[in-house]
């Protein structure tokens, strides 16, 4: 709800495009069906006191380029 109200004050005060707008309330929409899932889940194992996952199998795409670290240099900070 805070997001929402953050993303209502940019519309309103156009720092937003439309564009970005409609964007960032799909992503909120995602993120909030993502929580409600994991709280719904996390309730339904709270009686059994553990929580079970099945097992991902995460490997890399060897056609990924590196990150460059410097990209978003002094984005996240004064640098």
């Amino acid at each position: 709800m805070e997001v929402q109200t953050h993303i209502l004050l940019a519309e309103r005060l156009e720092f937003l495009q439309p564009d970005q707008l409609s964007e960032t309330k799909g992503l909120i929409g995602q993120v909030g069906r993502l929580i409600n899932g994991l709280l719904r889940s996390l309730r339904a194992n709270q009686a059994t006191g553990r929580v079970s996952e099945t097992g991902i199998d995460y490997q890399s795409d060897p056609q990924s380029p590196t990150p460059d670290p410097h990209i978003h240099k002094g984005v996240f900070n004064d640098e």
